[in-house]
């Protein structure tokens, strides 16, 4: 009997220390880096913001097939207060390839966030698409954040 309860108590032990050994974070996979937006960028009134969206492909008729994600909006400056016009962003994704297009938004951000699906039904009426040579491609390995700086 005694020799059941010296096994039950170091049993009872082990199971309690390996549940509160500290076992860490997961590591994440990602983009990140600097967007940088020209102040004249929104001169033209028709821009209200840019967001980095993020594709698996590129393919302009069909655009919304291949959406993934997208970044937190960049608003304009304001004339009477100094900003940078690097932004930082981070996106997390899963391992694979992907193509980064920061795009110029036609309406405000918060409408992009909150009807996102009908912008995805007709994004080219909704967003204004950089230059070819503004597109990065990027591949995420697994467990590892990837640097891109992407310049518009």
């Amino acid at each position: 009997m005694h020799k059941l309860i010296n096994y039950s108590l170091f049993y009872i032990i082990i199971l309690l220390a390996a549940c509160t050994l500290p076992t860490g974070l997961e590591p994440v996979s990602g983009v990140e880096g600097y967007l940088q937006v020209a102040d004249s960028t929104f001169y033209s009134g028709d821009i209200k913001a840019i967001a980095l969206i993020v594709l698996d492909r590129l393919d302009l008729d069909h655009l919304a097939d291949h959406f993934v994600t997208y970044g937190d909006p960049i608003l304009p400056c304001e004339s009477n207060i100094p900003c940078d016009s690097l932004n930082y962003f981070f996106i997390q994704l899963p391992p694979g390839g992907y193509l980064l297009a920061p795009v110029g938004l036609l309406i405000p951000p918060e409408k992009l966030i909150t009807d996102l699906d009908s912008i995805l039904a007709d994004p080219l009426s909704y967003i204004k698409l950089p230059g070819s040579t503004d597109i990065k491609t990027v591949l995420i390995r697994e467990k590892e954040i990837t640097a891109q700086d992407v310049t518009w």
